[in-house]
């Protein structure tokens, strides 16, 4: 079957369709790349890379800054930032909103920068 130029297999039989995605994985894990991505310059995007080389070194990079053995290492800034947050939601709580989006800026850029 074929639907906006994508094949597309059915599978009637769940032992088949774990055959395909547990036993084969490498050979399907691929994802359509839009033309956008490469044009707009934005093919360095982890989420948007082909399943090859490249995307595992960028998924091991982020594992180790991110994984579940580090993600301790970023409580304080976390802490730090809730507090500031529930604070401006006492003196403002109509800007629920506003203070939810600093909040999670206000981390990544923390944990990105320092």
């Amino acid at each position: 079957m074929t639907a906006f130029n994508i094949h597309i297999v059915v599978l009637h039989k769940m032992e088949d369709a774990i055959a395909l995605l547990e036993k084969r994985s490498s050979i399907y894990s691929g994802r359509p790349i839009p033309p956008i991505t490469h044009l707009s310059g934005m093919d360095f995007i982890t989420s948007l890379l082909p399943y090859e080389d490249r995307w595992r070194n960028h998924r091991r990079v982020f594992q180790e800054a991110f994984g579940k053995d580090r993600v301790h290492s970023y409580h304080h800034i976390i802490t730090e930032k809730v507090h500031i947050f529930l604070g401006e939601l006492l003196k403002y709580p109509s800007r629920f909103s506003d203070h939810c989006t600093w909040l999670a800026g206000s981390i990544i850029f923390d944990v990105t920068f320092g």
